[in-house]
């Protein structure tokens, strides 16, 4: 299967996994407990699902859920059902999504990370009872917006990848007397 002509060429594997070892390091990352913060191994997770959903599925979006879970210290499996559920919903988006303008992207992903948190939150109140907070709205808003970010970044570096180098002009060559 050709991938879209959106993003210039087939990208390897390694960029593939470089992308989202970037997204799960910045997650990594020690951030303020009380700030909404993007989930960025999610945004990269939905490019890829969308963009090459052949390639990309639900196996590395349970696995890296499985990481994150571990590495936050929760309850084992509510990033990997949260990251699953986003997987599955941009794979079911994947030919409608590249039609639209950046606009009409958020409009659909939206959707789609705020029942991703919503599922995280929801695992929440059953184990341990704590309820939403007001982050269940700003971060998923944060998500989609830095989406058209993102994805427009990672389409551009992988257009650059594609053009051919410039080979420099060589002298013709003129034809031999005899």
């Amino acid at each position: 299967m050709r991938p879209p002509t959106i993003i210039g060429r087939a990208p390897s594997l390694r960029f593939i996994a470089g992308t989202m070892a970037a997204a799960l390091v910045f997650n990594f990352l020690p951030w303020a407990p009380n700030w909404p913060v993007p989930d960025m191994l999610a945004i990269v997770l939905v490019f890829w699902n969308i963009f090459l959903p052949s390639r990309i599925g639900l196996a590395p979006a349970w696995l890296l859920g499985l990481v994150m879970d571990v590495h936050q210290g929760v309850l084992l499996g509510q990033h990997a059902l949260a990251y699953s559920i986003l997987s599955y919903g941009a794979i079911t988006l994947h030919r409608r999504i590249p039609d639209f303008q950046a606009w009409g992207q958020v409009a659909h992903l939206y959707p789609l990370f705020l029942v991703s948190l919503a599922s995280v939150f929801a695992v929440r109140w059953m184990v341990e009872g704590l309820g939403p907070d007001s982050s269940l709205f700003i971060q998923p808003a944060a998500e989609a917006l830095l989406w058209v970010f993102i994805s427009r970044m990672i389409q551009l570096v992988l257009q650059r990848k594609s053009r051919p180098g410039r080979m420099r002009a060589r002298k013709p060559v003129s034809p031999v007397k005899t």
